[in-house]
């Protein structure tokens, strides 16, 4: 029988892995890929073995065992190992999944951040899948279950990292909040289970707190952009599902007006879902009379800056105005950051058609008047575009196109370029 295929080679390679972890003298070339040969394995071959197998049971164990004694940073690979037994196994064949991460992680130091990161890494990993999943009874009894034997140490996590958020020396604490964070998103992807709900008012003063802390910093590194990027999926996701304002939506939005105002044409992820939120809460009561009264300061300080124009842009604004036209109409919607601020244009122009669509106007045309350099010229006829070529109504779409035409052959016929 090929190595690949007995059921010792799984069990017999955890022990290599688990062996080698601890010695120095080991290469760390030699021991990632002893992870990618095991991680190759169980992915080609776990569902071969019967699920009563024993050796399954060492694999599982020792599994956990390297992932929560490793000495040196855990490797992808191992991190997917375990996700693919989990997927495989639980709760059918791996009842005790959670209880056994739960103990391995109690067995350890529980103040060195490391530890609990690991923890909190692997249901992450896990759990991910439940954004993508129906809302089964099975998925119900999981996330019932995830919340009951961790829901009091994520509220925990989050609350005490108030106090090293902006601490400089605190990658493994940091790195901890971002997948206590992912691990909530995941939980809450259709439902908020009742004991986070009770919590709520914790939760929404800490989501409050690592905003104004985090936020308004102009120099955002990768482990907070993704700190804020998880507060704003989770604060989408709850405008979404509740009906009802919540209570402090009002000091929200505001503050993610002013998070979009400091990160404008940055790109990053937390710019993008502070984008979407504001365009999923336009039409909350608390706080429509705001954004209708703040429409002009929206349209000039936050969707024209996120309008972005690459080289590329500029360069077929120059040689080719009609093309720019078309292509703006035609714009690809991998473009995170335009497709952001598309939602958010249509939001506007949903809640508030006539004056939104007055406001844009303007702004285009104050644009062109002024004899504007080329990024901002492209900047107005993205913005034209966004508002009134992707209307709903064809004919209008057809009617805005020619007027767009226009306006550019005009604006460059003055320039002496046409």
């Amino acid at each position: 029988m090929e190595f690949a295929r007995t059921e010792n080679a799984i069990p017999e390679l955890c022990r290599f892995v688990y062996r080698t972890m601890f010695d120095s003298k080991c290469y760390d070339d030699v021991f990632n890929c002893a992870c990618v040969l095991l991680k190759n394995l169980i992915q080609k071959h776990w569902a071969e073995i019967s699920p009563n197998e024993p050796r399954k049971d060492d694999a599982r164990s020792l599994l956990l065992e390297i992932l929560f004694k490793m000495p040196r940073k855990v490797p992808a690979s191992l991190m997917e190992c375990i996700r693919l037994v989990s997927e495989s196994d639980y709760p059918k064949y791996w009842p005790s999944f959670l209880e056994s991460l739960r103990a391995s992680a109690e067995s350890l130091d529980q103040s060195y951040p490391k530890n609990v990161t690991v923890l909190f890494s692997i249901l992450d990993h896990c759990f991910e899948y439940l954004r993508r999943s129906s809302k089964t009874d099975l998925v119900i009894m999981e996330v019932i279950d995830i919340t009951k034997m961790f829901g009091p140490q994520i509220v925990s996590n989050l609350t005490e990292s108030k106090s090293f958020l902006n601490d400089d020396t605190s990658s493994d604490r940091l790195r901890m909040v971002i997948h206590t964070l992912s691990l909530y998103r995941s939980i809450i992807s259709f439902d908020i289970p009742q004991y986070f709900v009770d919590h709520s008012s914790e939760l929404f003063q800490y989501f409050h707190y690592a905003l104004c802390d985090l936020g308004t910093s102009q120099l955002l590194d990768e482990p907070r952009d993704s700190i804020i990027n998880s507060i704003m999926e989770i604060l989408t996701l709850y405008a979404n599902m509740f009906e009802d304002d919540i209570e402090i939506l009002p000091t929200l939005a505001e503050l993610s007006l002013s998070i979009i105002v400091v990160q404008s044409g940055r790109s990053s992820k937390s710019l993008i879902s502070t984008l979407r939120f504001i365009s999923a809460i336009i039409n909350k009561d608390s706080i429509r009379a705001s954004f209708e009264n703040s429409l002009e300061l929206i349209v000039d300080k936050i969707i024209v800056p996120n309008l972005r124009n690459n080289e590329d842009d500029l360069e077929l604004l120059d040689e080719s105005p009609i093309e720019f036209v078309r292509s703006m109409i035609n714009f690809s919607p991998e473009d995170n950051l335009k497709d952001a601020v598309m939602s958010l244009i249509h939001s506007l122009i949903d809640v508030f058609p006539e004056k939104a669509s007055v406001c844009m106007s303007n702004n285009v045309k104050s644009i062109i008047n002024s004899r504007s350099e080329q990024k901002q010229l492209a900047q107005a006829i993205k913005l034209f575009t966004s508002s009134y070529v992707l209307d709903y109504k064809p004919e209008v779409s057809r009617f805005f196109n020619f007027r767009l035409v226009y306006v550019v052959q005009t604006h460059f016929t003055m320039e002496g370029r046409f």
